[in-house]
């Protein structure tokens, strides 16, 4: 632990020790309302010089983590650009010819399916007679 902080922690101990100790009547009931630490944070205190020199400024800590999480961010995207690049010309070649293969044969199932679907419909039209009523007959 930073000494500077042992030090600023013991002084604040006894700093709310004596606030303590001037409440009037009975301290202890004092201790349990609200009221009484509302008026305690308006204590004046002060931080010792050497604690606020060990402290780091929390902005600053806060921009560096920015920034290298950024750096991070980008360093991975141009990992990932120097991947893509590597793979070379044919590979995005025979993938664009593959992509183009399976869109082809895609459409040529959804053309079946859509075919036998409609022979389908047409037999069933075929094979049906309406009767007096004009409902559908099977043959």
């Amino acid at each position: 632990m930073y000494p500077s902080l042992v030090f600023e922690l013991e002084n604040l101990a006894h700093a709310t020790f004596n606030y303590v100790q001037s409440l009037s009547g009975n301290g202890m009931e004092h201790l349990k309302k609200e009221e009484t630490w509302k008026n305690y944070r308006d204590e004046k205190y002060q931080l010792s010089r050497n604690f606020l020199n060990d402290l780091i400024n929390k902005e600053l800590i806060d921009s560096q983590s920015r920034s290298e999480t950024k750096d991070n961010k980008q360093s991975k995207k141009i990992d990932i650009e120097i991947e893509i690049v590597n793979l070379g010309g044919k590979y995005w070649e025979k993938l664009n010819k593959g992509w183009k293969d399976i869109f082809y044969l895609l459409q040529s199932l959804i053309c079946l399916i859509l075919q036998l679907e409609l022979k389908r419909q047409v037999e069933y039209l075929h094979l049906s007679k309406p009767n007096i009523y004009g409902k559908l007959d099977k043959n």
